[in-house]
């Protein structure tokens, strides 16, 4: 019973928290087009999960990539404005690489 509560308290946080990142794409408050992770310990802004088709998910990102900056600034909150096109400074399996991303359709 604890096990099969624990499972439904996960998934609906995820689809809840998956949900909100489309809205606020939808409505022009998440141009990265992704789902953060806002309990990320460290530095950078973690990735739970990319929105299918969004600018982050054309870029390249991935479930589980680290945001450590943007534009050559650091990235430290999901609440800093991001225009785009931006430059990402990522963290993925231990590496840190740099990711384009530009509005969707151009």
């Amino acid at each position: 019973p604890d096990s099969i509560r624990q499972m439904h308290r996960f998934v609906t946080s995820s689809a809840t928290s998956s949900a909100l990142a489309a809205m606020a794409a939808a409505f022009g408050d998440n141009p990265l087009g992704l789902v953060p992770n806002i309990a990320t310990i460290g530095g950078g802004v973690g990735v739970n999960d990319v929105l299918h088709g969004g600018p982050a998910y054309n870029a390249g990102l991935r479930r589980n990539d680290r945001i450590v900056a943007v534009n050559g600034s650091p990235f430290t909150s999901w609440t800093v404005p991001i225009a785009l096109p931006a430059v990402l400074t990522i963290e993925r399996e231990g590496k840190s690489q740099e990711v384009t991303v530009m509005i969707s359709g151009r």
